[in-house]
């Protein structure tokens, strides 16, 4: 039977030869070290598996239920349990295969000359906003900000 793993402390010590080299890393010492907690709040022992990173990921905040969320949430661990196999070689590296890909980011919509010609005109024709007590002129300039 091996050690049990300090993983507060092997986060600190990751984080902070991560640091020495240059790197910020700000979200990945937030996710790890609520992986941390979680490890210690399911008193895991023994090397890590990919089961328990797979929970834990699946405990997000928003409770997402997101494949895309759980995904992204694995992949912060992974550079992690890399550095982290040269003191328990057992520690399992999760792949994307657990969750599925990293969703990308999704194209922007360029408009076109005409879908701004009708995006104008049904912004000038919001009646609701003459009526209100919103002074005229600023209506007109927030209609033609959009443009």
């Amino acid at each position: 039977m091996s050690t049990p793993i300090d993983f507060r402390a092997k986060v600190d010590d990751y984080l902070a030869e991560r640091r020495r080299l240059g790197f910020e890393l700000r979200n990945m010492a937030l996710a790890l070290a609520s992986f941390a907690r979680y490890a210690e709040h399911v008193d895991h022992q023994g090397p890590l598996t990919t089961d328990v990173m797979a929970d834990w990921a699946r405990q997000d905040k928003a409770q997402s239920h997101s494949l895309g969320t759980w995904a992204r949430r694995l992949k912060a661990l992974r550079p992690f349990t890399r550095w982290l196999r040269q003191f328990e070689p057992r520690t399992e590296v999760p792949d994307a295969s657990v969750f599925g890909p990293v969703p990308g980011r999704v194209a922007p919509h360029i408009y076109c000359e005409a879908e701004i010609v009708a995006l104008l005109a049904a912004a000038r024709g919001l009646t609701h906003l003459r009526d209100s007590s919103i002074p005229k002129s600023l209506i007109f300039r927030w209609r033609w900000f959009l443009f």
